[in-house]
């Protein structure tokens, strides 16, 4: 018998910051390690009725990006900010039918998504995200709003509340100056393992140095996972790092990535690769991506990407 189990995909928040844009985002996935079937150790089932080896709890599984008490997303953000991609939940699959699910949004305002439903299919996971567009809204504006989530008739209400500031609180930029933001923005699975071994279970260390020294993050979390079918890209949208520094001016970071897949037979695999991310910080708005590779102890290869994204005048 098919059950659904909803769990939250955070313990941790930090403060995101995009062009004219800054809110909490999770730095961490589940509070427990995932299990097998990307199942969270916290849930105990001892029924298995379709007989696959997961608990009827671990078939199919919702984890929500929450970072409030209310069990929802709050943000604050720049007056005209917009926001890409944010994730909001991602749906595992672990059953031998596809999965629907769909996304209401009738009535928010400055919340779209690329996507308002979709299948997951058997033995994959799909990640759920909202765009936010506050181009119409007004500065001071306090949108307290609610988006309903579907997943194979069980309903879940995600409550998510905007603020925005005031034109006199936003972050203004000096003359002749120029602000940017690094952030992690995606990890896409290139090739597999080979072997019987499916999606794969990863965890990504970034260590960014900066003049103001090292900054890494360890993403989803510590001794934790997220399990990413090949040619499938997650979407951390991780803040790494600001500074202002004069217009025109050309900065390098060196960045190091490690990845580690988790194996539940035998030595996790391993993998590493360094990058610089480079550019002159100009007049207006801009952003430069870099895309690393990094290839695992059994050949699994991973692509990710890191951005710089600034405004100058």
């Amino acid at each position: 018998m098919k059950k659904t189990c909803i769990t939250s995909l955070l313990s941790g928040v930090v403060a995101l910051t995009f062009t004219g844009a800054t809110y909490a985002a999770p730095v961490s996935s589940a509070a427990q390690p995932h299990m097998s079937g990307s199942c969270p150790a916290a849930i105990a089932d001892a029924h298995d009725h379709d007989g696959d080896g997961l608990a009827d709890a671990c078939d199919v599984t919702v984890f929500l990006v929450k970072n409030d008490e209310r069990g929802g997303l709050s943000l604050e953000l720049a007056p005209g900010a917009r926001v890409d991609s944010m994730m909001i939940a991602d749906i595992s699959n672990q059953t031998s039918e596809s999965v629907p699910w769909s996304l209401e949004l009738e009535g928010l305002k400055g919340v779209t998504a690329r996507l308002q439903e979709g299948w997951v299919t058997p033995h994959e996971s799909q990640s759920i995200a909202l765009d936010i567009d506050l181009s119409s809204v007004e500065p001071g504006a306090f949108l307290d709003q609610v988006v309903t989530l579907k997943v194979d008739g069980e309903v879940q209400q995600i409550p998510l509340t905007i603020a925005v500031k005031n034109s006199d609180a936003s972050v203004s930029t000096l003359a002749g100056m120029c602000t940017y933001n690094i952030y992690l923005v995606s990890i896409k699975v290139v090739a597999g393992q080979g072997g019987t071994e499916g999606d794969l279970e990863v965890e990504l260390f970034t260590n960014l140095q900066t003049s103001s020294g090292n900054i890494v993050n360890d993403w989803p979390t510590s001794g934790g996972y997220m399990r990413i079918a090949v040619g499938e890209t997650k979407y951390p949208s991780v803040y790494m790092y600001s500074a202002s520094v004069p217009t025109s001016s050309y900065n390098r970071l060196p960045a190091y990535f490690q990845v580690r897949e988790d194996d539940d037979s035998s030595a996790d695999d391993w993998g590493s690769a360094s990058n610089t991310l480079s550019f002159s910080c100009n007049y207006g708005t801009g952003t430069t991506d870099i895309v690393t590779r990094i290839q695992d102890d059994s050949g699994g290869k991973y692509d990710v990407t890191l951005r710089s994204s600034w405004t100058g005048n």
